[in-house]
């Protein structure tokens, strides 16, 4: 009984401490959120920051706590909670009610029902922007509530206003007066215009962002002189005003929403200078009805420029961050590796539109009808071990090896055209007048189409408007339209007419077959001749790759002299992301297991985690073991920089080139095991690999060990079978 009950103490106890420590997250998250992101560190800072006024720092984390406590009482989405998304709106309000009011109970009062309401009328926003408009709330639900709470101070007994806040505005008279203005500007985004606050945000700002940081100066360099010497009136608050609003502007247009390049930055200009016209024009107005301006320009800015840039057929210039968001230099390298590694044209992947070995009869620019506004196109047919395309005489449709062979979706789509009813051609003769022949249009989104043309008559499988799968059968190869042999022609364009003009396509984890090897390309753009293939999957093979959500596997990690074991367990987040997660060292890997690969996309953490040598290892793995397959990657090149490094390459990512570290990628199965090596194409002076890793994986238990060697230095994981252990002696 004894015994039972120290147990009981031991799990009530850790229980506690995982509460305490979830709920110290959650305070964290919520001031760090202030820069759009979830960051421990970032939060920490911003905290002691409020702190510089005692009660303003009190009542921004009362308010955080009501809110965290609301949103738990009323079965809120406590993963949406613990990052802070329900409660820095409450935050804002606790801040401002801590800042401008003399702390009484009646204030109290007021400012526990204003952080209650503010995680109500998040939530609400949140669904109907969210859910509706693809946007986010942002501040708007911290106006809503601060707007009221202005309002009733006005009617309420024992709501003073606190009159040292203005007079705050005064400090850091001996500094160089631009420097000042800057800290102020950001102090007074805690409602604290001081330079030792300000201070505080500078800092926070730097941890969270160097891109953020910049993006910051470049939105105070418009606020300075537009507040100082275009606005007719000088105004104090209208400076600071402005200046916080512009900064806000510029970190989230430049780097938050957009991947930070320098598209993106003028982007952002180009809102810094909308939201100074409404700043101005705001503060106008918003005199008049006795209200403050707070940060209604930076909403009224932000929300629209986005919304009117999604409304974009084809997402470009600036690029929108269309995946999880993080920071500006986590969006960026995702974005440059993404485009290294799988060279996403669009936000849809395209497959070979057959099964099997088809070969390159006519690909862009191609001598016959691959011509002008048709020049990218591909035609595709079948040859045999000699070369040839046909048999016997080659006389007949029917002899042609492709001739009735399926035609395949190349991506998920809808069904937006089909033509059928033409005949097929007999040999070289072609039909002038339907020049496409049966044809099946796919829609794919906004302004992308996918086209299948010369298909047989009456072949096709599908009807209008059905929703079809990557891989589903649309109808057999043909010889109707301009035909004069059976072949499969393939398209991109921008709309559902038929012969439509073309635009740029290329083929997604397409495999170029040769004599000697197989080699698999993430994106790739057939030529005359090209013989390819897509992968053939092994229904099997996906299981030494697969991370079930919920499971926690212990590696024994080694880097040097450190030997530690450590414990990853897979996840999924909000968003829908699958990722591999470790608390000692913190670090997430994100990874998605694909009908076809297991992918790799990001990993965010120390180079002294397990996870960053699976991240090396495995970056990218085709779900077939093709003896002679060897397939290519591009491992981010930040990864390989010691911490000084990383950050100077974080101030100038946004004007560079990706630059990084090739590799190239091989495979070897036996009966119970894969083994994959990969090796840099960068060479050392005596001729060794930059970079070298080897990966084993079992059909027994996945992932059994890796190696990663970086010019010479070594680092591993192995993992502990659970029923063998693990004795090791660990070292700090």
């Amino acid at each position: 009984m004894a015994e039972r009950e120290l147990t009981r103490r031991g799990e009530r106890g850790h229980e506690a401490n995982r509460s305490a420590a979830t709920l110290l997250d959650a305070v964290l998250n919520s001031y760090s959120q202030i820069f759009f992101s979830p960051n421990r560190m970032v939060g920490a800072i911003l905290l002691g920051a409020s702190f510089v006024a005692p009660v303003s720092g009190a009542f921004g984390l009362l308010a955080v706590l009501v809110a965290l406590g609301t949103a738990k009482a009323f079965r809120f989405s406590q993963e949406t909670a613990g990052l802070g998304l329900l409660s820095y709106n409450a935050l804002l309000v606790g801040l401002g009610i801590g800042a401008l009011y003399e702390p009484t109970f009646t204030t109290l009062g007021l400012l526990m029902v204003a952080a209650f309401f503010s995680v109500l009328a998040t939530a609400a926003l949140n669904s109907a922007l969210g859910v509706t408009f693809n946007l986010p709330s942002l501040t708007l639900p911290f106006l809503v509530v601060f707007y009221l709470v202005t309002a009733l101070a006005l009617l309420v007994v024992g709501v003073d206003a606190n009159a040292w806040h203005y007079n705050s505005t005064l400090e850091g008279e001996w500094l160089w007066h631009p420097l000042a203005s800057y800290l102020k500007s950001m102090g007074a985004i805690f409602f604290l215009p001081r330079v030792d606050a300000g201070l505080f945000l500078v800092i926070a700002l730097l941890v969270y962002s160097r891109i953020g940081f910049i993006l910051s100066l470049m939105g105070f360099a418009v606020a300075y002189p537009v507040s100082l010497y275009l606005v007719a009136v000088p105004d104090a608050s209208l400076h600071l005003m402005m200046g916080y609003n512009l900064i806000l502007v510029a970190v989230a247009l430049g780097g938050v929403w957009f991947v930070p390049r320098f598209t993106s930055f003028l982007f952002a200009l180009g809102g810094v200078l909308i939201g100074a016209i409404l700043t101005i024009g705001g503060r106008a107005l918003l005199d008049r009805m006795g209200l403050s301006l707070l940060i209604l320009p930076f909403n009224l800015t932000v929300i629209p420029m986005l919304y009117a840039m999604r409304q974009r057929t084809r997402d470009g210039s600036p690029k929108a961050v269309d995946f999880g968001m993080g920071t500006p230099e986590q969006n960026l390298n995702y974005f440059q590796t993404r485009m290294a590694r799988f060279g996403y044209l669009y936000y849809v992947q395209f497959s070979l539109p057959v099964l099997g070995r088809w070969v390159c009869t006519q690909g862009n620019d191609g001598p016959h009808t691959h011509k002008g506004y048709w020049r990218h196109g591909f035609d595709f047919e079948v040859q045999d071990s000699t070369g040839s395309v046909y048999k016997g005489s080659g006389r007949r449709p029917e002899d042609f090896h492709c001739y009735r062979l399926p035609v395949i979706a190349s991506a998920d789509g809808t069904v937006a055209k089909v033509l059928d009813g033409i005949t097929d051609n007999a040999i070289g003769e072609m039909n002038m007048k339907d020049n496409f022949g049966n044809v099946v249009i796919l829609y794919h989104g906004v302004g992308l189409y996918s086209m299948v043309a010369h298909l047989a008559p009456g072949s096709i499988k599908v009807k209008l408007g059905e929703v079809v799968k990557e891989g589903d059968v649309l109808g057999l190869c043909g010889n109707s339209g301009r035909s004069p042999v059976p072949h499969v022609h393939f398209q991109l364009q921008g709309t559902a007419r038929v012969g439509a003009p073309t635009i740029e396509a290329a083929f997604h984890e397409a495999i170029v077959v040769a004599e000697d090897k197989e080699v698999l390309h993430a994106r790739y753009i057939p030529e005359e001749g090209d013989v390819l293939r897509n992968i053939d999957t092994e229904e099997d093979f996906g299981r030494l790759l697969r991370f079930d959500i919920g499971t926690e596997h212990e590696y024994r990690f080694k880097r040097f002299s450190l030997n530690r074991v450590e414990r990853i367990e897979s996840k999924i987040d909000l968003y829908g992301n699958l990722k591999l997660t470790s608390e000692h060292p913190e670090g997430v890997l994100y990874f998605e297991n694909k009908d076809r690969t297991f992918v790799i996309y990001d990993y965010q953490g120390p180079n002294r985690s397990a996870l960053s040598v699976l991240n090396l290892a495995l970056p990218r793995v085709p779900l077939e073991s093709g003896r002679n397959l060897v397939w290519k990657d591009h491992l981010v090149p930040r990864y390989f920089y010691p911490l000084p490094g990383r950050i100077l390459r974080d101030l100038v990512s946004p004007f560079l080139g990706l630059g990084g570290v090739k590799m190239e990628y091989r495979m070897e199965r036996t009966m119970r095991s894969l083994t994959v090596h990969g090796e840099s194409l960068e060479k050392m002076k005596g001729g060794a690999s930059v970079l070298k890793t080897v990966a084993i994986l079992s059909d027994r238990n996945g992932l059994e060990s890796a190696i990663v060697e970086v010019k010479g230095k070594t680092m591993s994981l192995e993992r502990i079978d659970p029923e063998i252990g693990d004795n090791p002696e660990e070292s700090k």
